[in-house]
């Protein structure tokens, strides 16, 4: 779906590796030129904002002069992680945002075009009603099984993963 793609939900338990499989995402867009080069993939810690609505607003919005996450993507990938974490009055001003197509920044009467990718996560404990809500302004959803339910291949395959990773470190 270029040249954005529709929002993405990723749903799973703490640990199964939501982050690994966003970058993968991010990397395949560029390796198939779906995004361009300078694009990047930032992410934001909603768990970071649960008590401080101003400053996720500011974060990812902006602020007068000052880009948000959405602009400084230059058209790349904003990861929301643990969106589940953020108010509902939050949550609400982002499904206007990918409903509408724009937004504008704090302090600013500008709109402005999104024309970033959004994929978020929730975990799997997350309550139920807000699940189904989250769904409702996402229509892609994944859902990463645990690492316990995965077959004997996928798990000797994460665990060579890791001690690659972990030696290239």
């Amino acid at each position: 779906y270029k040249p954005y793609s529709l929002p993405i939900l990723i749903i799973g338990n703490k640990g199964v590796r939501k982050r690994r499989f966003v970058n993968s995402i991010y990397d395949y867009t560029l390796e198939k030129s779906i995004k361009q080069a300078d694009s990047k993939l930032l992410i934001i810690n909603c768990a970071e904002y649960t008590e401080n609505e101003e400053g996720f607003l500011n974060c990812f919005f902006g602020n007068g002069n000052n880009k948000g996450v959405l602009e400084s993507s230059n058209k790349g990938v904003v990861y929301l992680q643990n969106i589940h974490t953020l108010s509902k009055n939050l949550l609400s001003t982002i499904s206007d945002c990918i409903s509408f197509n724009y937004f504008f920044r704090q302090n600013d009467s500008r709109k402005r075009k999104f024309d970033a990718s959004l994929i978020a996560s929730i975990n799997n404990e997350c309550d139920n009603s807000l699940q189904v809500y989250l769904k409702s302004f996402f229509p892609v959803v994944a859902q990463l099984p645990s690492f316990s339910s995965r077959n004997l291949y996928e798990k000797i395959e994460i665990i060579l993963n890791m001690f690659t990773e972990e030696a290239q470190q």
